[in-house]
């Protein structure tokens, strides 16, 4: 079981007290952004974890992270920053789990599926 810390500029939304079976959590994490991406709206639970993730669009460039593991802890952020961040990360998690055990696991459909996501992102506007 593993952590993952989740920050923003402002605040910290995830910290070790959020643990998890990682492998699985990033993949909840990346159909979650799918869903985000695909209709404005995501959550998902943590595999073993009552814990809540949830990603809202609130406008072209702002989303609502949330976190609820009995006390709700929330951020606006960036939309195009924050889910680029975690695709990438997500993207470095398989790519090395990948590279560690190549040959024992693959996480093609997983790579193939955030690289697909990557694309959907909107661009940012220009001011």
């Amino acid at each position: 079981m593993v952590s993952l810390l989740l920050i923003t500029t402002i605040k910290l939304l995830m910290n070790f007290n959020h643990w998890d079976l990682v492998d699985q959590l990033w993949v909840y994490i990346v159909n979650t952004v799918e869903d985000v991406l695909k209709s404005g709206y995501g959550f998902t639970f943590f595999p073993d974890q009552p814990i809540k993730f949830d990603l809202k669009t609130i406008d072209y460039n702002s989303m609502l992270v949330m976190i609820d593991d009995g006390e709700v802890t929330n951020q606006l952020v960036d939309k195009r920053v924050f889910l680029s961040s975690l695709l990438e990360s997500a993207d470095r998690f398989y790519s090395l789990l990948s590279f560690y055990f190549d040959g024992i696991v693959n996480y093609e459909y997983e790579l193939e599926q955030i690289n697909s996501l990557k694309s959907m992102l909107p661009e940012l506007t220009k001011d």
